[in-house]
C-alpha cells in the first residue's frame, strides 16, 4: 500500500494544510487580541523594570504578527507544505538531544554556578528556537504555538507584583493554569479521543511526520483493546485532574486542553513546543526581567557576558539555517501540483 492509496492520505492533502494554517491563524489572532485587551497597561518609561503587562503584551503582539502571516499563507498561497523526517535524520535528533542531556549533566553543576539571570533567559531561548528548528513540518506554526505557550505561562497573578494578568476577571484564573492538566488535556485526552474514534487514524497521524512509513491495518481484536485503552487513559486524567483541587473548573480545563490537542494532532499543530514553552516561560520572563533591573535597563547585558552571547549567537544560528532551509524547500518545488 503506497502512501498515495492510503485511507488516511487526505492528512497532507493541501485542503488539511489550508485549514491548518487559517485555523491556527485564527486562534492566534483571538488569543492575542484578546491578551492585548486585557493586559496591564505596559509602560517603557522606565526599562529598568519592565512591570508585569511588558511580557504579555509583547508575546501578543508578536503572535498577532504569527497569525496574520499563516492566515495569508493559507489562503492566499494554500498553506505550507509539510517537510517530513526520514528515520536516518530522526535517529539522528534523538542521538543529538541524547548526547547533549549527557554532557549537560557531566558539566551542568559547574556551568550552573556561572549562571545568573541573563544566561538562564539566553538559555531558555536557544532551546526554544532549536525546538521549532526541528519541527520541520511547518516552522511557522511551531513559532505560533511556542509564543501561545509563553502567553498562557502568563495568565494569573504576576509573581513579582501580584497584578493579575489575562484572568478575564475570572477567580479560577488567578493561580494561572496547571501545567500537568495542560499536558494531560493535550496528549493524553487529545490522542485519547482520537484513538477512540479511530485507532489507525491515530497511527496515521504519526506516520506522516516520518518518509515512507504508512500506519497498518489493525487487526480487529487490536482496535477494540486500543479504544479500550483509549477510554482508560481519558478517565484516568479526568481523575488526576480533579484530584488537583477537586474541581469541576480542573475538569473543564482539562476538557478544553483536549478539544485543543484534538485539532493539533489531526491538523499537525506543534503541541510539544508549545508545552515546553508554557513550562518555560516564567523562567523565561524572570530572567529578562531581572537581568534589566541588575543591570539597570540596558539591554546589552544579555550579550555583556560569553556565556549568554554564545547562547544567542547559537539560536540566532539556528534559526537563521532553519529559515534558510525553509526558503530553499519552498523554492525547490514551485510548480509543484497540489496534493
Amino acid at each position: 500500500m503506497t502512501g498515495t492509496d492510503h485511507p488516511y492520505a487526505w492528512l497532507d492533502e493541501r485542503a488539511i494544510r489550508i485549514a491548518s494554517d487559517i485555523a491556527l491563524g485564527c486562534v492566534l489572532l483571538v488569543a492575542g487580541a484578546v491578551a492585548i485587551l486585557n493586559a496591564p497597561a505596559l509602560s517603557f518609561a522606565n526599562p529598568e523594570n519592565l512591570g508585569a503587562g511588558f511580557f504579555p503584551t509583547v508575546v501578543a503582539g508578536l503572535l498577532v504578527a504569527v497569525g496574520i502571516v499563516l492566515l495569508v499563507r493559507g489562503s492566499v498561497f494554500g498553506g505550507g507544505r509539510p517537510a517530513r523526517w526520514s528515520l536516518k535524520g530522526l535517529a539522528i535528533i534523538v542521538a543529538a538531544i541524547v548526547a547533549v542531556c549527557v554532557t549537560a549533566v557531566a558539566v551542568g553543576v559547574h556551568l550552573l554556578l556561572l549562571f545568573g539571570p541573563a544566561e538562564y533567559a539566553a538559555l531558555i531561548v536557544a532551546v526554544l528556537v532549536a525546538a521549532i528548528a526541528i519541527a520541520c513540518r511547518s516552522r511557522v506554526q511551531a513559532l505560533g504555538m511556542a509564543l501561545l505557550g509563553l502567553l498562557l505561562a502568563t495568565v494569573g497573578l504576576d509573581v513579582e507584583t501580584g497584578v493579575p494578568r489575562l484572568t478575564m476577571d475570572l477567580e479560577q484564573l488567578l493561580d494561572g493554569v496547571t501545567a500537568p492538566i495542560v499536558w494531560l488535556g493535550l496528549f493524553i485526552v487529545g490522542d485519547g479521543l482520537v484513538c477512540l474514534a479511530s485507532p489507525s487514524l491515530w497511527l496515521a497521524t504519526y506516520a506522516r511526520i516520518v518518509s515512507g512509513w504508512s500506519a497498518p491495518r489493525i487487526p480487529t481484536i487490536v482496535d477494540i483493546g486500543m479504544r479500550i485503552a483509549a477510554v482508560l487513559a481519558i478517565a484516568g486524567a479526568g481523575y488526576l485532574a480533579f484530584e488537583f483541587e477537586h474541581s469541576t473548573w480542573d475538569i473543564g480545563t482539562l476538557a478544553f486542553f483536549g478539544a485543543f490537542g484534538v485539532a493539533g494532532k489531526l491538523l499537525a499543530w506543534n503541541r510539544l513546543v508549545l508545552l515546553m514553552a508554557f513550562v518555560w516561560g516564567n523562567a523565561l520572563e524572570e530572567g529578562i526581567r531581572q537581568s534589566m533591573l541588575i543591570s539597570r535597563g540596558d539591554p546589552t547585558v544579555f550579550v555583556a557576558r560569553p556565556i549568554s552571547t554564545t547562547l544567542l549567537v547559537l539560536a540566532g544560528g539556528i534559526l537563521a539555517l532553519a529559515a534558510l532551509s525553509s526558503v530553499r524547500r519552498a523554492l525547490a518545488r514551485p510548480s509543484a501540483q497540489p496534493s
